[in-house]
C-alpha cells in the first residue's frame, strides 16, 4: 500500500492540501492517522476518481509508542 502525505495527495488530485484537510475531516476523503500526521492510501484516491459519490468514513489512529522527554 502507497502511503501519501496530504502535500502529496493535493499534488496527486490537483486540489489545496486545505481542501484534502477538509475532506479528511468531513468523512468524505478516506484516510489513516499516524500521531499527528495525516496519511491517505493511492488506491483509495484512485477509487474516489472513478467514483466520485462522497462516502463518509471514520477516520483511523493508529497507535503509537509514548514519547519520553529527558
Amino acid at each position: 500500500m502507497d502511503l501519501l502525505t496530504v502535500k502529496e495527495a493535493a499534488a496527486f488530485l490537483k486540489l489545496s492540501p486545505d481542501t484534502i484537510y477538509r475532506a479528511t475531516k468531513a468523512g468524505t476523503l478516506p484516510h489513516v492517522r499516524i500521531g499527528r500526521s495525516i496519511r491517505l492510501s493511492r488506491e483509495a484516491l484512485e477509487d474516489v476518481l472513478k467514483n466520485p459519490e462522497p462516502k463518509h468514513t471514520t477516520p483511523q489512529t493508529v497507535a503509537h509508542a509514548p514519547v519520553m522527554r529527558l
